[in-house]
């Protein structure tokens, strides 16, 4: 599902090892500069994997709880095999870039405002009512006693990682 459109930070087309290089060098800049930590605020749940990926820890551990809660819910979430083309039919088998993991990270957001709401993406008939069957799947693993749970992230409230240099 190429064509979905995706909601957070991407692009069209990626810059092959940006990422690694910019934290590399950020590391060594700080190191250099004297300081014994680096630390990072991920806004969505592919940056979270792929600053942890590089050695960076959460500096609080209900936070981490409360975002690995998080990442089991929406993994959970089965979607119709024709969409990723591949054996499993769960979120957590698709790559953190995966078009379908953005939606589902963001979503929950959208749900809090209106439990009602149903994605409209303008696909073609029968892609649009599969999305729609992924979306309510997601409603219900997000769903709780306490309400609709979502990645830990919110104004006045930061998730932090930090590496030690």
């Amino acid at each position: 599902m190429k064509d979905i459109p995706q909601p957070g930070q991407t692009l069209q087309r990626g810059f092959s090892g940006f990422f690694t290089h910019l934290t590399q060098s950020v590391e060594q800049l700080a190191k250099k500069g004297g300081y014994s930590h680096v630390t990072a605020v991920p806004t969505w749940t592919y940056v979270w994997h792929a600053f942890v990926e590089r050695g960076y820890m959460p500096t609080d551990a209900d936070q981490d709880n409360e975002v690995q809660d998080f990442f089991r819910r929406i993994g959970s979430v089965a979607f119709p095999k024709d969409i990723a083309q591949q054996d499993s039919q769960l979120l957590s088998s698709l790559p953190q870039k995966h078009p379908l993991i953005s939606w589902m990270s963001v979503a929950p957001f959208a749900l809090q405002l209106n439990p009602d709401y149903v994605p409209h993406l303008g696909l073609d008939e029968a892609r649009e009512k599969r999305f729609q069957e992924i979306f309510h799947n997601l409603k219900n693993a997000v769903q709780s006693e306490e309400g609709i749970k979502t990645y830990p992230l919110s104004p006045g409230r930061n998730l932090w990682l930090s590496k030690k240099l």
